[in-house]
């Protein structure tokens, strides 16, 4: 059984956080949010679309199209395009 549970703008942000550096190429103990994913972190294109399965996974969002990817840059961008994408949904996600 899935269980869903309301998150607060941190929650969100901190769960985003630990996915990005869970899932980042070279190690990483913090973000402060402008990192350039590909220039800052080492994410390229198989671990970019590992980091994008995984949100769509954990947030149950649909699939990110090619045109949002591409504007999707930053730790920032991610945060801010999760946030739109659950408030839309309801504000929920999968623990």
């Amino acid at each position: 059984m899935e269980i869903y549970m309301e998150i607060n703008s941190i929650e969100l942000t901190e769960s985003i956080k630990t996915l990005i550096i869970e899932l980042s190429p070279i190690e990483i103990h913090e973000l402060k949010g402008d990192e350039h994913l590909v220039d800052q972190l080492g994410y390229q294109s198989l671990s970019m679309a590992e980091l994008a399965f995984a949100l769509e996974d954990k947030f149950k969002l649909a699939p990110i199209d090619r045109a949002t990817a591409q504007r999707i840059q930053t730790v920032d961008n991610i945060i801010a395009y999760i946030e739109e994408q659950v408030k839309r949904e309801g504000n929920i996600y999968h623990d």
